[in-house]
């Protein structure tokens, strides 16, 4: 058995702080975020008789667990950029020094350490304005950095508008099953379900509405309009919650439902998917100007997670990487991958489109735990074995409500013609 190797506590230390100093060249807060964790290194150390674990020195200097351990976390990062994003802010740090002071402390590296917090707080202050423009800034070609500053970004967004429009769920599901058209052979056929797992209403003084211009039908929706088109499939019994209950306008040739219930509280959830075909939904080949083809999702409610998925017959595509586009709302409508035009309105997300063969899918999730046997009763009644289908799919949480999401796939080239 090959022992473990001894290492020198110090030695540690000493590369830590040279992998800081060394790219500090490069951008001001990088020098600043070494000088701030070396210091704070250096205070932690020289408390008298203080324990090591976070929970024991937090109870020691009688300061919040979480701030000390987000501190200690932070300074024993070796990426600077990384531990300025995830350190404390000024005001928490000043606090932290001085309980250190008071157990013992050398006011010499309690100065330093003041010292280099103020020179986190005036990049703060000067430089960006706030803790949140400096955060972004400093992601700028960090991937990791960039994923969790995105994450946090959106679940902001998420949060204000829950509370704006009043109403939450926990997901919206979007699955498109593409397949040829047996009519036309030259065209695809599609069939969408979509809507929402979990849907909770948070206010009672604004209004729920939903207009589904990509569907047109409420499937197992209850109502009391007797002219809205309903899909003759049922997948009530496989809710996870009661179906919601909804009045049906007509708007402008469109239908826009409004949620019915009113009850409150973390209890009070229902769920409303919606389904439509459409025979001829696109062409099966690529054109000059239409290489792509792709479904699209809207949420249109804050949700805390996007379940995009599309199934198809091995083939339908070539083998090219499929794209995760996302647009930002424009007067330019539903986003088109094959209009040039809409890149402007295109926003970077680290999420991408993974792909599972014929064999390889999961169709089991917690958030939904009845999607494999929806899938089946939908498949069945296209005549198609679910299993035997390739899977393209995008997971995404708290997706930007009013985006849109859209799994750019490249058609196959024609038959060439006979002369």
């Amino acid at each position: 058995m090959k022992s473990a190797a001894k290492t020198n506590p110090n030695a540690q230390q000493g590369s830590r702080d040279s992998t800081l100093a060394g790219v500090a060249s490069y951008r001001p807060e990088v020098g600043i975020a070494a000088g701030l964790a070396a210091c704070l290194r250096r205070l932690f150390e020289e408390i008298p008789d203080a324990p090591r674990r976070p929970s024991a020195l937090a109870t020691h200097l009688g300061v919040s667990r979480v701030l000390i351990s987000r501190t200690l976390g932070a300074i024993a990062l070796t990426n600077p950029l990384d531990m300025l994003q995830r350190v404390p802010g000024p005001e928490t740090l000043r606090g932290i020094v001085e309980a250190a002071v008071t157990k013992g402390a050398p006011p010499t590296t309690a100065d330093a350490a003041i010292d280099a917090i103020e020179q986190f707080s005036r990049i703060i202050r000067d430089s960006f304005g706030t803790r949140a423009a400096l955060n972004a800034a400093i992601c700028a070609n960090q991937p990791d950095m960039q994923r969790r500053l995105e994450l946090d970004s959106r679940y902001r967004v998420f949060k204000g508008m829950r509370e704006l429009r009043g109403v939450e769920a926990a997901t919206w599901l979007s699955t498109t099953f593409v397949a040829p058209n047996h009519d036309n052979p030259a065209m695809l056929s599609a069939t969408v379900l979509q809507g929402f797992i979990a849907l909770r209403r948070l206010r009672n003084d604004v209004p729920v509405n939903f207009a589904f211009d990509a569907i047109g039908a409420v499937a197992n929706a209850h109502t009391d309009a007797v002219d809205v088109p309903s899909s003759t499939l049922s997948l009530e019994d496989l809710y996870t919650h009661k179906p919601a209950v909804l009045d049906v306008d007509t708007m402008g040739g469109k239908m826009m439902y409004r949620l019915r219930q009113s009850g409150l509280g973390k209890h009070a959830l229902t769920d409303m998917l919606a389904m439509v075909r459409v025979p001829e939904w696109r062409s099966r080949f690529a054109r000059p100007d239409r290489p792509l083809v792709g479904p699209f999702a809207q949420p249109t409610a804050p949700v805390k997670l996007l379940v995009f998925d599309l199934l198809a017959p091995a083939g339908t595509f070539t083998e090219e990487s499929p794209l995760l586009s996302v647009y930002a709302p424009s007067m330019r409508g539903a986003a088109n991958p094959n209009d040039a035009w809409r890149d402007i309105d295109r926003a970077s997300v680290p999420e991408t489109v993974e792909i599972f063969k014929p064999g390889e899918q999961s169709f089991e999730m917690p958030e939904i735990p009845n999607y494999r046997h929806m899938l089946q009763r939908v498949a069945g009644e296209m005549r198609q074995d679910l299993d035997a289908l390739q899977l393209y799919r995008v997971r995404m949480a708290y997706p930007v409500f009013g985006f849109q999401f859209v799994i750019s796939l490249h058609l196959p080239a024609g038959p060439a013609p006979i002369e």
